[in-house]
């Protein structure tokens, strides 16, 4: 994994990124939410990050840093919550945001 120091809102706007991708781009009400969370700055330079990374590096970042963020089941049920406002936040939830999802649930079950 590459070497980041990130707070927990780093993690969660990432992981919110990565689910805002799924679908291999962000729309405008996408990044209005993460922009909410952590202000235009910060979304950009983790965006940034995200795209010089290969996806598999991604998921090993997300993976990496769930065992320092999500220890208990609340802060999963909060992230998850994070997930579902990104994936409905254009009114439309594909089916590469679904499998996205799902494929979330499995990392942060194991």
């Amino acid at each position: 994994m590459k070497d980041v120091e990130w707070s927990y809102d780093d993690f969660i706007a990432f992981v919110m990124i990565y689910a805002a991708y799924a679908d291999f781009k962000i729309v405008e009400e996408e990044k209005d939410v993460i922009v909410d969370e952590i202000g235009l700055d910060r979304y950009i330079e983790i965006y940034r990050f995200f795209r010089k990374n290969r996806d598999a590096e991604n998921v090993s970042i997300i993976v990496d840093l769930k065992q320092k963020y999500i220890v208990t089941d609340e802060q999963q049920d909060e992230l998850f919550e994070y997930v579902n406002k990104i994936i409905q936040a254009d009114g439309v939830v594909n089916l590469l945001e679904s499998q996205m999802k799902d494929t979330l649930n499995f990392l942060f079950e194991n």
